[in-house]
């Protein structure tokens, strides 16, 4: 924080910064889901709700797999030359900014709609 910047604007730097890190988490994660499963890859050519229940398969097979370790999939931070306490780190930065978003999220419903 600058000694200009006013504490309302050091919070909106940090909401920007938080929701610019999980946009990138969850881009990146689409990707993997598209390379996964080619299905993901173009449009789906069904009824939205058959749809819907594809994307839902797909999430949970990918989740479990992750959880699992049924495929061995090398992390795209990891390809970019990252070493991998980078992405450890990451991975703090990113549970930093999810608690940051929560409060930031039950703050709003406090306010609005208490």
């Amino acid at each position: 924080m600058t000694p200009f910047m006013n504490p309302r604007n050091a919070a909106q730097e940090r909401y920007n910064n938080a929701l610019t890190h999980t946009r990138s988490i969850v881009e990146r994660t689409i990707g993997q889901l598209k390379r996964r499963f080619h299905c993901l890859h173009s449009e789906l050519r069904i009824e939205p709700s058959r749809a819907c229940k594809i994307i839902v398969a797909c999430v949970v097979l990918f989740n479990m797999s992750k959880m699992y370790s049924a495929f061995e999939e090398v992390d795209e931070l990891e390809e970019e030359g990252q070493e991998a306490e980078e992405v450890h780190e990451a991975n703090h930065l990113q549970q930093d900014f999810q608690q940051a978003g929560f409060a930031v999220r039950d703050a709003i419903v406090n306010a609005f709609f208490n």
